[in-house]
């Protein structure tokens, strides 16, 4: 993976961990611009989780992706990805995530990099 796949792969990792949610009647759309690339990672699930979210996004910041922003509802930018259901004990979510790069498309390696176990995983860890 290049350097701008590293970075935007590292940037959702960590932003994304912060705002997963899904399977349900609220939505939160966290939008980006990192290194040439634009995309949303969409997270749905009940208003509880979703106003949750919503305050850690509040508290924690947007984890290091620039000009990142946290919108209500479903605001795709993009290819979309990639999309799974998880839940916690406490919520069922729905995670989508989409990307576009100005200056090439993005490829099957990228997305394939982008939509791994680990990463997944890693969003899992941190919903409430």
């Amino acid at each position: 993976m290049n350097r701008v796949g590293r970075s935007v792969l590292a940037g959702l990792t960590i932003c994304a961990g912060l705002f997963v949610a899904g399977c349900g009647n609220s939505a939160l759309t966290v939008s980006f611009n990192q290194d040439g690339i634009s995309g949303a990672i969409v997270v749905q699930s009940d208003s509880t989780a979703i106003n949750d979210l919503k305050a850690s996004a509040a508290s924690e910041g947007l984890g290091g992706l620039s000009g990142a922003k946290v919108t209500d509802g479903s605001n795709p930018v993009g290819t979309q990805l990639c999309t799974w259901n998880t839940s916690t004990s406490s919520h069922s979510y729905t995670v989508a995530i989409y990307a576009t790069n100005s200056s090439s498309p993005i490829t099957a390696a990228f997305k394939a990099e982008v939509c791994t176990a680990s990463v997944k995983n890693s969003m899992k860890s941190s919903l409430p």
